[in-house]
């Protein structure tokens, strides 16, 4: 009779076990060590831990997606007055939208793997993350500031094309 008990309860343990579901953590995106005001938390299912990873990396990218769309345009126009060359210039240049912005240092949290599903939670810290958002918006600045003084010394030079061509780099760095 015990033994028919003690299989009854392993059996139910496993049916329990298989019928479980996901983790509380990933149905609720509720952490002790992951506090959503101090964190981006993402979390991802798969066949495999690093698809679920890879599905919780998606999930905090689309929280904090960024997107930053140049367009410039530029007008040449040379004419000749009295044996002079005039050149006029026109360079017009908008913002439209954002571009997206890499994400690193994401940690798992936790993780977790029922009936062959794996479940993860990822979270960055929003501070370490803008800390890093705001040094490579310095670096892309400072050598948008170049290319602008660069551009301007060869403009005083007569160097209007070779100028041009120099501030049409800086569409390359706001795009990437």
């Amino acid at each position: 009779m015990a033994y028919k008990s003690l299989i009854a309860v392993i059996f139910f343990l496993l049916v329990g076990c298989v019928v479980a579901g996901p983790p509380v953590w990933f149905t609720t995106n509720e952490h002790d060590w992951a506090d959503p005001m101090t964190h981006i938390i993402g979390v991802g299912t798969g066949s495999s831990y690093d698809a679920a990873q890879e599905k919780a990396g998606a999930d905090i990218a689309g929280q904090i997606e960024i997107k930053i769309e140049a367009e410039s345009q530029t007008f040449i126009e040379s004419y000749i007055v009295d044996d002079r060359e005039h050149i006029v210039e026109t360079f017009r240049s908008a913002t439209k939208s954002f571009t997206s912005v890499s994400i690193r240092g994401a940690q798992v949290v936790d993780k977790a793997e029922n009936g062959g599903d794996h479940y993860v939670m990822l979270a960055i810290s929003k501070d370490d993350f803008l800390r890093d958002l705001r040094g490579e918006l310095d670096q892309k600045r400072s050598v948008i500031q170049k290319i602008r003084d660069d551009s301007k010394e060869m403009l005083g030079d007569g160097k209007v094309f070779d100028a041009l061509e120099l501030l049409m780099t800086t569409d390359e760095l706001v795009a990437g």
